[in-house]
């Protein structure tokens, strides 16, 4: 099988999808019926929930296949991976399930495709379909 490696870059439609998660939180939280300092609260939360989620998604910096597998690229350091079959896969936005070594839990990777350039993407979609189907 061929290697494949790409870097996966800032999405401009990540960045949309969250500032909409936002501004639609936020609208929401005003419109309760409730206290200030509890509109504080929640907005607070809403804002870390933003945070960590864009903290998580910006931690890989590249994914691959090679001859041991699929893996992730954080920090530098390559992490292999165990892909699962619920990965969903489209032409707009992948999102990886996987499981990482000594972890039970699943974790994942959402991946829009101005992540990676036209023809990467074509590629990566590919090849974890054709993935998901040998499993």
């Amino acid at each position: 099988m061929q290697k494949f490696a790409s870097t996966l870059h800032f999405s401009n439609y990540f960045a949309l999808t969250q500032l909409g998660m936002l501004l639609g939180s936020i609208a929401s939280i005003f419109c309760l019926p409730i206290n200030m300092l509890a509109k504080s609260a929640l907005l607070l939360l809403v804002v870390g929930y933003i945070l960590w989620n864009l903290y998580q998604n910006l931690q890989w910096q590249g994914i691959g296949q090679d001859a041991e597998g699929w893996y992730l690229e954080s920090a530098g350091e390559k992490i292999n991976i165990a892909v699962a079959g619920d990965s969903t896969i489209t032409p707009i936005v992948s999102i990886l399930r996987f499981h990482l070594p000594g972890k039970r839990l699943k974790c994942a990777c959402v991946i829009f495709k101005d992540a990676m350039s036209h023809d990467i993407y074509r590629q990566f979609t590919v090849r974890i379909k054709y993935f998901k189907k040998n499993m």
